[in-house]
């Protein structure tokens, strides 16, 4: 059975923050005089510079039990000429011995004692499973014989740790198999979240060495920031190859050629808990949840038009990770405008419609779709009294329920690009003058 607390790993693109992250909460909990009783075990990678600035290599930096203040081991070092016999990384010669003698063993032997009775509790880093670590074949069985081991009763232990995100349409067989854990959580860390992320994850293990969290809560508190990549897929949406050779097996994997549904998480409804809801705007198939749930559907064209409802000028999102920090406060502000109106959002379908497919060639197939439980929704929302369908093809598969027949049903214009017969103008007339009709101070002023 898996433990109550879980392990903790961050994922996200290269130098988005997750070290920054790390190093952080491990100086924030060690600085703090509460918890003196915290042994840091474990390592994380840095870069190694030149006295020009330039990036030579890497360094663990690392604890052990006995030496609280961190030390400094080379994990790699540039050579101008790499030989077929040399265990690399790109341009980079990884020093094998020193990933075993210190960052395989600074994640050593748990339940950790002082030399007298006392038992500490122990936060272990190990930052990162990466390409460089696992060229050494002792570290990622090492990796995962401390994920097995069973814990001590007298102490607490965190594992918190990070993981690479795949490259190149690959993905590392020895990473999806922590991912794929019972007792091991992995959070997306990205430019927009980092921050808060931080703050959470502070507060969390705080919170749980000083015992006053119940421990079944900690997924809970972290599920807004939860990785949704499929396991074995490269991408949210769940292409990708699995790389061979880092010690996994039976990973299910490799690319889709046709549309397809994927397997993250999709939105759940968009509203404001403390505003009565009055009317609901459905799509037709869902956008995938966003490791920061205030982030969801930040990607879709309705904003386009409720944008210009609210005097606001709005471009859709498309990658929150690449976003700026003022596209998202955009967002975030038109988000809040328009649900303190009164105003929800969803979806028909609850299935993640992703179109995929050769060079130059979109295909489709037939699917059979799993609609969203509206009628619950409505009956727990008894103040909707609209439901606005965007587009056509939305209105045509939604299956009208005996509550759904209580309220009234507009086909709005469809808010895509694609739908260019009529002006954006035109569209925001007509969403105007339908929503209008139960939020009577819409404004339709255009910026």
């Amino acid at each position: 059975m898996a433990p109550k607390v879980p392990h903790i790993f961050l994922s996200g693109h290269p130098s988005v923050g997750k070290t920054t992250i790390i190093k952080g909460l491990q100086a924030s909990l060690q600085n703090d005089t509460d918890y003196n009783d915290l042994v840091t075990k474990g390592f994380y990678t840095e870069e190694c510079r030149s006295k020009g600035g330039d990036r030579i290599g890497f360094d663990i930096i690392y604890w052990t039990p006995t030496h609280q203040e961190p030390r400094r081991k080379a994990l790699s070092r540039m050579v101008d000429r790499i030989k077929k016999s040399d265990l690399h990384v790109g341009k980079y010669l990884v020093e094998i011995d020193n990933v075993e003698r210190f960052a395989i063993a600074s994640i050593g032997t748990s339940g950790t004692c002082t030399g007298t009775d006392s038992v500490k509790n122990e936060l272990i880093i190990i930052d990162e499973v990466g390409k460089m670590e696992m060229l050494c074949p002792q570290f990622l069985p090492a990796v995962n014989n401390l994920l097995n081991e069973n814990q001590n009763p007298k102490i607490k232990r965190i594992v918190i740790g990070t993981i690479p995100t795949p490259r190149y349409g690959r993905v590392i067989q020895g990473v999806e198999e922590i991912r794929g854990r019972d007792d091991v959580v992995v959070l997306h860390v990205t430019k927009a979240n980092r921050d808060e992320l931080k703050e959470v994850l502070q507060n969390t293990l705080k919170d749980i060495f000083s015992n006053k969290i119940q421990e079944h809560n900690v997924r809970e508190v972290l599920a807004p920031f939860m990785y949704t990549r499929p396991i074995g897929a490269s991408s949210m949406n769940g292409n990708g190859k699995v790389e061979p050779g880092s010690g996994a097996k039976n990973l299910q994997s490799g690319p889709c050629t046709s549309d397809h549904i994927a397997t993250s998480k999709a939105c759940g409804p968009l509203y404001m808990e403390s505003v009565e809801p009055k009317v609901l705007l459905l799509g037709q198939t869902a956008s995938p949840l966003s490791s920061n749930k205030a982030h969801s559907y930040c990607e879709r064209s309705m904003w386009i038009v409720l944008g210009r409802m609210f005097q606001m000028t709005y471009k859709p999102i498309k990658d929150i990770e690449t976003a700026t920090n003022n596209e998202i406060e955009t967002y975030l502000n038109l988000q809040r405008m328009v649900l303190s109106k009164g105003i929800c959002i969803w979806d028909v379908f609850a299935d993640l419609h992703e179109k995929t497919g050769g060079k130059n060639k979109r295909q489709k197939k037939s699917i059979e779709n799993k609609p969203n439980d509206i009628d619950t929704f409505l009956k727990k929302h008894p103040s909707i009294k609209m439901v606005g369908f965007i587009g056509q093809k939305a209105h045509a598969k939604y299956k009208v329920s005996e509550t759904a027949s209580k309220v009234e049903l507009f086909t709005l214009p469809s808010s895509s690009p694609a739908n260019s017969r009529i002006t954006v103008d035109e569209k925001v007339s007509a969403w105007k003058n339908a929503i209008s009709k139960f939020i009577p101070d819409v404004q339709y002023e255009y910026v």
